[in-house]
């Protein structure tokens, strides 16, 4: 069985609308194939419709119904950054989520330790790169620091369902205490400018 032979039986048995992350792919390959021989193969796995090209170096495996050809969802995406606590949503997703807003934003914003890379746009999705370790504590502590930093940009902001979320998240001694808990790059400038 030659390398490519043996990149499409990995294929086969990866499920549909699964996110392929190509540089992370080519690792277990590298022996095989070189890296110039690896993306032509992918190339023409996306001309044979196996793969399909998201990104920069990002391919995911089409589902095929009788009405054509899914394309991967958002939700899909987002899971793929979020899974093992290895990122969370932020942005107006987040604000929704907690009932601050109504409001929907255009694109969803993820921050994910997954990401090697600094930014990444895929689709309606910006996945932004983040240097910490989360565990479900510093993903609370984000999501409140994320809502505190921007309270007064959100649109339709329900005041009442605000101050409802931070007597139920947050307290000064709480603030404190997942400020000096969290690595510097978790914040922003402007929210360790509030929180001093």
């Amino acid at each position: 069985m030659n390398s490519r032979q043996q990149l499409e039986s990995y294929l086969s048995n990866v499920e549909c609308n699964t996110i392929i992350e190509a540089n992370k792919l080519y690792l277990s390959f590298s022996t095989e194939m070189t890296e110039l021989a690896f993306y032509k193969a992918l190339e023409r796995l996306c001309k044979q419709g196996i793969l399909t090209h998201l990104a920069k170096s990002i391919y995911y495996k089409p589902k095929n119904s009788r009405f054509g050809v899914v394309s991967i969802s958002e939700k899909d995406i987002v899971s793929h950054y979020t899974k093992h606590k290895s990122g969370l949503i932020v942005g107006y997703q987040l604000y929704n989520k907690v009932g601050l807003t109504t409001q929907v934003g255009k694109q969803t914003e993820v921050l994910s330790s997954a990401l090697k890379e600094q930014n990444k746009k895929i689709k309606n999705v910006v996945v932004r790169s983040i240097q910490c370790e989360l565990n479900a504590k510093r993903i609370a502590a984000i999501e409140t620091l994320e809502i505190l930093q921007n309270y007064k940009k959100i649109e339709n902001l329900c005041n009442e369902a605000l101050v409802v979320y931070m007597n139920k998240h947050i307290s000064v001694f709480m603030i404190c205490s997942m400020f000096w808990k969290l690595p510097r790059q978790c914040l922003s400038s402007t929210t360790e400018g509030l929180l001093r």
